[in-house]
């Protein structure tokens, strides 16, 4: 599989080459009329291979296909079709020769890559200047050196005194444009997205393999402290990358300098059959490894009605193979692929994808530790590529052959037909990390396996005892849980969670319940609620069941600061991001002020109370100062003419009942209840600009213009401006807005049906 990749990549590749080596007659095809070099089809045929065996050599695993691809993606992506017909040919063979030669430790690569372009150019009948062939030349021997060295305008210099052509002030600067381009799409995956970076530096390490760990980081990190400070990108389009590429460049430093190289590992446990592989995971699993996955169960679901491979099994083999259930029948299906090999093989390629693709989404789910997933197809299937490592169990065959006569009821026939049936051993271990052979008793398997084990934790970034997470307004359990697996995985002991918002009764049970079921032996973990009036809440959290002493704390700003011993795990859209806990509050504006007010007031239709109205409802109570009134207005049957399915609104007196009954809630445990005013909207303003007494007004982001509309009528009256509360817009389980009009529509549909 990864030979047809290559192959795909090289076909690509290839087809670029031959864009720009095309005869006369041939030009018109190019969508992009960039200029065409004449040669003779053997000797274009020469350099083609030439070009081909070069950039697969065995030991690229960055200055590769991978590399140049990225490179025309950057080329495709230039804006400037008029640059591109007047140098898309220059730009297409630097891309093609600035890394052809590449040995590893040598110095000489730039110089060797230059010299053999210029052989190159010895075959060109025409199309390519003498001044240009200088140009090329000596711009692929600059890229050597063209951080930190020199600036763009000595190197053009530089280039132009190599290549004996005289210039003009407009040559020249259309030279240093290209210059500057061909650097920046060089460049351009130094400020691309951590992860694509990740797998970058990942990509240099393993062309350096046979370098000892502690050389290559200390002469990467070298390199890297080099590009501190120094211009990356030289175009506009790429210097928005700067800021994200040094943010990169200094996370790897942070992790070279450490001694460490990435925050969590994959291991591919492979074998043949009996060859100890289930065993080998169970250790691990004692261990500590965080996660491990059988792939050959993930296999088992993959066959269930409403997945993907359902769908293509049964259109490719027929019902024929599904029971009564409608469910398949692996029996049925075996007996149609053990007889065949062509059909098997088409099993395979529907099978085999799908349960890689499970596999990965359960490896995406945990941000740190060690994963094991074992799998005794990963060698046939070709998972090599998402395995950090691949570990091997192997057995001699007179050993597996007495394992299955003795533990699958098998005689030796049969035995010998399932063994010769797999790959070798021999054929497995060329792909493989590490060895184990496990034809000994299970301590010598414990022992081997922890020494590898212990090597590999050592090469982790050590976990935190303790973190603290910002948890953004949650409303489902699917979310939340999700959240508290990414954070747990991050720390050794416990996390504080920290409210963004201001929880009902209903997000705080639904948490606690989540986090008791996820982490019950996570005793420090700690919910932190941001109050602006202590009291009021404290009431009411003792009055639930499932709080405990120690499982809460409530604080403020200023007690933040003093955390000195978190270490910031800031989940923001269930993804990891390197910011600071403070950094992330002030970014966000999450405003945690105790201010409070007599008279605050909410308005909305208020049908099918959901979340997004106990959130509003819930940030009115906590704004209202001990004593203070909240005005909540409810529209009536005048303001629901233009809404969406009206008929189905609930009445207003259900409504009314609904909201009284949420906010009595906060009044548990109380002496003195809450006071409320409902007050039917009969036109959009409502008390808003009848009543000066009002303070705050609560809105949602969606109804912020009304807000601002509002004041400008009380400006208009000489009214007081209003505070506004803005509540973040609110998302359900599939993560689309919830709203009254979107539950009636769902409604709608289920009366039709």
């Amino acid at each position: 599989k990864n030979k047809n990749k290559t192959k795909k990549k090289m076909k690509t590749i290839r087809r670029r080459f031959k864009n720009i080596m095309r005869k006369k007659n041939e030009k018109e095809k190019n969508i992009i009329k960039i200029k065409q070099i004449e040669m003779e089809e053997t000797k274009q045929e020469k350099w083609w291979k030439t070009i081909e065996t070069k950039l697969t050599e065995k030991h690229r695993k960055y200055h590769n296909e991978n590399h140049i691809i990225s490179l025309f993606k950057e080329y495709e992506n230039t804006k400037n079709t008029k640059f591109i017909e007047k140098y898309g040919h220059m730009m297409t063979l630097n891309i093609l020769f600035h890394d052809l030669i590449y040995d590893i430790g040598k110095t000489t690569n730039e110089e060797e890559s230059a010299e053999t372009f210029k052989e190159f150019t010895k075959d060109i009948k025409e199309g390519l200047e003498e001044y240009e062939k200088e140009i090329i030349e000596e711009i692929i021997r600059g890229t050597k050196n063209h951080i930190g060295k020199t600036t763009i305008e000595e190197d053009i210099e530089y280039i132009l005194e190599k290549t004996k052509t005289q210039k003009t002030k407009e040559e020249k600067e259309e030279l240093k444009k290209v210059y500057e381009t061909f650097l920046d799409w060089d460049m351009a995956i130094v400020g691309s997205k951590e992860k694509e970076y990740d797998t970058y530096a990942t990509n240099i390490r393993k062309e350096y393999e046979k370098i000892e760990e502690k050389e290559f980081n200390e002469k990467r990190t070298a390199f890297l402290k080099n590009l501190i400070g120094k211009q990356l990108y030289y175009t506009k389009e790429y210097q928005k990358r700067e800021k994200r590429a040094y943010q990169n460049i200094q996370r790897e430093i942070r992790e070279k300098l450490s001694g460490k190289k990435r925050k969590k590992i994959v291991i591919g446990l492979t074998g043949g059959i009996c060859a100890g592989k289930s065993t080998g995971r169970k250790i691990l699993k004692e261990m500590g490894a965080t996660m491990t996955i059988d792939a050959d169960k993930v296999g088992h679901t993959i066959y269930e009605k409403g997945k993907k491979a359902y769908t293509k099994i049964i259109e490719h083999f027929g019902e024929s193979i599904l029971n009564d259930e409608k469910q398949v029948n692996r029996k049925a299906l075996g007996q149609i692929v053990f007889t065949n090999k062509d059909q098997m093989k088409k099993l395979e390629e529907i099978v085999w994808p799908e349960i890689k693709a499970e596999v990965l989404e359960k490896i995406e789910k945990v941000k740190a530790g060690v994963i094991i997933v074992e799998a005794a197809i990963l060698i046939e299937a070709g998972w090599q590529d998402v395995m950090d490592e691949t570990w091997c169990y192997a057995v001699p065959p007179n050993v597996a052959i007495e394992r299955m006569v003795n533990t699958r009821g098998l005689n030796e026939e049969q035995a010998k037909g399932r063994l010769n049936a797999q790959l070798t051993n021999e054929e497995r271990i060329k792909h493989a990390t590490r060895v184990f052979w496990t034809d000994k008793d299970i301590e010598h398997q414990r022992t081997m396996v922890k020494k590898a084990y212990d090597e590999i934790k050592d090469t982790l970034i050590p976990l935190p005892d303790y973190g603290a997470t910002i948890v953004p307004p949650f409303l489902n359990v699917k979310h939340i849980e999700t959240l508290m697996l990414q954070a747990e995985n991050m720390v050794n002991k416990g996390v504080y969670y920290i409210l963004s918002h201001y929880p009902t009764i209903d997000q705080l049970t639904t948490f606690y319940e989540t986090l008791l079921r996820i982490a019950p032996t996570h005793e420090a973990s700690t919910l932190l609620l941001p109050l602006k009036n202590k009291e009021k809440l404290n009431d009411v959290i003792h009055t639930l069941p499932f709080i405990e002493t120690g499982n809460y704390e409530l604080f403020n700003f200023e007690n933040l600061k003093e955390r000195q011993t978190w270490t910031p795990l800031i989940v923001d859209d269930l993804n990891v991001t390197n910011v600071t806990l403070m950094d992330k509050i002030e970014e966000e504006q999450i405003e945690l002020t105790e201010e409070t007010y007599n008279r605050v007031c909410v308005g909305g239709t208020f049908d099918r109370l959901h979340m997004g109205h106990k959130l509003l409802l819930s940030s009115l109570v906590l704004r209202a100062k001990e004593g203070g009134t909240l005005v909540i207005g409810i529209t009536t049957e005048e303001l629901q003419q233009k809404k969406a399915f009206k008929e189905l609104i609930e009445p207003f007196e259900v409504r009314v009942a609904n909201v009284k009954a949420f906010i009595n809630q906060f009044s548990a445990g109380r002496e003195t209840p809450f006071q409320f005013v409902i007050a039917p909207l009969h036109e959009p303003f409502g008390p808003t600009i009848t009543e000066d007494a009002i303070e705050l007004l609560v809105v949602s982001e969606e109804t912020k213009k009304g807000g601002e509309k509002v004041n400008e009528v009380r400006q208009q009256k000489q009214m007081t401006t209003l505070k506004l509360e803005i509540v973040p817009e609110i998302k359900g389980d599939t993560f689309h807005k919830i709203s009254s009009s979107a539950l009636r529509e769902r409604d709608a549909q289920r009366n039709r049906l």
